[in-house]
């Protein structure tokens, strides 16, 4: 599907574009709704992988080994950078993809607090949506090939060690949780950008 070309004009004069920050454990499909929903608006896609690999290159990481001490704080420091630029230097008509694992627990829950916070410096609409699949599905996506591309996990054994620790669900007004275990990558992006128009002719 080509990309849509009125991303920024559709905003113009009304509003700064939304800031949509998709939420899941991985294999969820966040990378894939996140790619067709800036094909469709235009948006920039800032995810995990892109804030994280400039790390993970230089160390190495294949998305299966630990990573060494130490890695996790790096990422925080170029994570705080992208976040300044978007809230600070991206112009208005600008909209945002966001993409994170977050667990309910305070080092999660801030960097929740950070995205949130880059929309309301940039007065857009901001829109939490969690993507939740069963299982199976998780289990099945996780092992793709086309994951190594992007150092992104392959184990199941991730997926069993995220299951002692609470998933975030956000409180916000906006928020939105699907389940895409039946869906195409086209339908979840189809229901999500429905909920963000939604939220955006909700602020008039």
């Amino acid at each position: 599907m080509p990309a849509r070309r009125d991303g920024q004009a559709r905003y113009a004069g009304r509003m700064n574009a939304p800031l949509v920050y998709l939420i899941g454990w991985p294999a969820v499909g966040k990378w894939s709704v996140a790619q067709e929903l800036a094909r469709e608006r235009g948006w920039q896609v800032v995810d995990n992988h892109l804030v994280a690999d400039p790390i993970f290159a230089v160390i190495g990481a294949d998305g299966v080994a630990p990573k060494p001490p130490g890695t996790g704080a790096l990422v925080q420091r170029v994570r705080a950078a992208v976040l300044e630029a978007a809230a600070t230097l991206a112009p208005p008509g600008v909209g945002f993809v966001f993409t994170n694992v977050l667990f309910d627990e305070p080092e999660d829950r801030e960097t929740y607090s950070q995205v949130r916070d880059v929309a309301a410096r940039r007065g857009a609409v901001f829109v939490p949506v969690v993507l939740q699949a069963r299982d199976e599905a998780l289990r099945e996506r996780i092992v793709s090939p086309g994951r190594t591309v992007r150092r992104k996990p392959r184990s199941g054994h991730v997926l069993d060690r995220y299951r002692d620790r609470p998933p975030f669900v956000p409180t916000h007004p906006h928020t939105l949780v699907l389940d895409t275990t039946a869906l195409s990558v086209q339908d979840a992006a189809g229901r999500v950008l429905r909920h963000v128009d939604a939220c955006l002719e909700a602020r008039g």
